[in-house]
């Protein structure tokens, strides 16, 4: 009697077993993941499942790729010629490095300031900020435009171009927030930094930033530019004391010059105005 009851509890468990794989294939098939494959990548680890459904989930993936220095799936969400690029310019052995120096480093996210994507032709462009995140806080937050083409059903990354002007605003806003005002002088030209130092504007940040201590006083995210040869303009957001009571965001247009081979900052309209 026995023997006959775990022969049918063993049936039972095999059917339960057939049932389940049966239902995690059908969940792996309906979800909305596909599989990204390489041709040059040998194995079992050619196959790498990522969701891939827009151009924002490649970007997203590529730099979680980077991150935990994963370039089998990196390279399957680049084109073969940036792929060679960036080899070639010891892309991965920086991503590397810095991960060794650092193992606390975490992607966070791609701040989206801007986008243009054409389905018909399939390709098209993303402008923002990467985030990262340190345990040892360092700054690795960098501003970029990223340009896809689909290729079959995957959309991929063709180039990726680094934007001096939107960093040198960037850097400006990031310089305030750390009370570095050495390095405020330095990404403005000689004449605003004399402008704002006159009207009592640099005196009054550097007030304001040193009794701020509850956190992060000043973010900028950029959503538009103009380069031009000697002169630049560069659109966004400036966020004072985000997630405080006190927070307040204004919409800025900041116009550099070309001074010493450098963009600097000449103006910024929104706010410290002439009229204040």
């Amino acid at each position: 009697m026995k023997g006959r009851k775990y022969y049918f509890y063993s049936i039972i468990i095999i059917f339960a077993g057939v049932f389940a794989l049966m239902l995690s294939h059908m969940f792996l098939n309906n979800n909305n993941y596909r599989d990204v494959q390489s041709d040059n990548i040998k194995g079992d680890s050619s196959i790498i499942e990522v969701k891939i459904d827009t151009p924002f989930d490649t970007v997203f993936h590529f730099f979680k790729a980077v991150e935990s220095n994963n370039w089998e799936l990196a390279r399957v969400l680049v084109t073969p010629s940036l792929w060679e690029y960036l080899q070639k310019n010891g892309f991965d052995k920086k991503w590397e490095r810095i991960k060794r120096e650092d193992p606390s480093l975490k992607f966070i996210l791609f701040v989206v300031g801007n986008h243009f994507f054409d389905e018909k032709k399939g390709e098209g462009w993303v402008m923002g900020k990467a985030d990262w995140s340190s345990g040892i806080g360092k700054d690795y937050d960098f501003n970029s435009t990223i340009y896809l083409k689909k290729v079959g059903d995957t959309w991929k990354i063709t180039r990726m171009q680094g934007i001096s002007s939107v960093k040198t605003v960037d850097d400006f806003y990031k310089a305030i927030n750390n009370g570095d005002f050495m390095r405020v002088q330095q990404l403005l030209t000689r004449r605003y930094w004399r402008n704002l130092k006159a009207r009592g504007v640099i005196d009054a940040l550097q007030r304001e930033q040193f009794s701020f201590r509850k956190g992060v006083y000043v973010v900028f995210h950029a959503h538009d530019f103009v380069e031009k040869e000697n002169e630049a303009w560069v659109k966004g957001d400036v966020n004072w004391r985000p997630l405080t009571k006190q927070e307040k965001e204004v919409n800025v247009n900041v116009h550099l010059l070309k001074e010493n081979n450098a963009r600097k900052i000449d103006n910024i309209i929104g706010h410290w105005g002439e009229e204040k």
